[in-house]
């Protein structure tokens, strides 16, 4: 059986339907699509076109953004959560290039840009 997605624009045009109390066939109707365009929407096989979005609010006595809430939630959600994982990334090789840094001193001198110290010629 496959999981709800709560989170998703088909979850909620079928709780939307189903609150204010129209059949699939009544509203497939109402939106001039086939039943199976609809159910496809609901099942998120498929997204509605942003056009189709403000049909769907008007007939179910719903605001297109109550409809789309929750998807751009999860798009901010998504994309902090990527921030993050850059984020932290970004920090590990910081870290690990300081070590590295650390490490081979002769490599610091010559990112950094600072001179070597010369050994100086033996006068004859």
């Amino acid at each position: 059986m496959k999981k709800v997605e709560t989170n998703s624009i088909g979850y909620r045009i079928r709780q939307a339907r189903d609150k204010a109390r129209i059949s699939q066939d009544d509203l497939s109707k109402r939106l001039g699509v086939s039943k199976r365009t609809l159910i496809s929407w609901e099942k998120n096989e498929r997204n509605p076109k942003d056009a189709m979005l403000q049909l769907i609010a008007d007939a179910t006595a719903t605001g297109v953004e109550s409809l789309l809430a929750q998807s751009v939630n999860a798009i901010n959600t998504t994309e902090e959560g990527e921030e993050e994982m850059y984020r932290t990334k970004f920090e590990d090789a910081q870290h690990e290039i300081i070590s590295l840094l650390k490490e081979n001193a002769l490599l610091k001198e010559q990112l950094l840009g600072k001179p070597r110290p010369s050994k100086a010629k033996k006068a004859n």
